[in-house]
């Protein structure tokens, strides 16, 4: 079961959808980091938590790996 986000959270995975919506392939760490004028391991830390409270999922060694769950 989905659990709720922070608002830092939030901003980031409301990015990510819109991104994938616009593009067709997710963000790279790089890219959301630039986004919010943050650094990647920020980013990371972010993503790990969003995958954890299983709102993303994501593959291992890959660039554009983030999925919306």
């Amino acid at each position: 079961m989905k659990r709720g986000l922070t608002i830092k959270q939030k901003e980031r995975f409301d990015f990510i959808k819109e991104y994938i919506a616009k593009n067709g392939y997710a963000p790279t760490l790089k890219e959301i980091a630039e986004e919010f004028k943050t650094t990647n391991s920020a980013v990371y830390y972010i993503l790990d938590a969003l995958v954890k409270k299983e709102w993303i999922k994501r593959e291992k060694y890959a660039e554009r790996d983030i999925v919306i769950i």
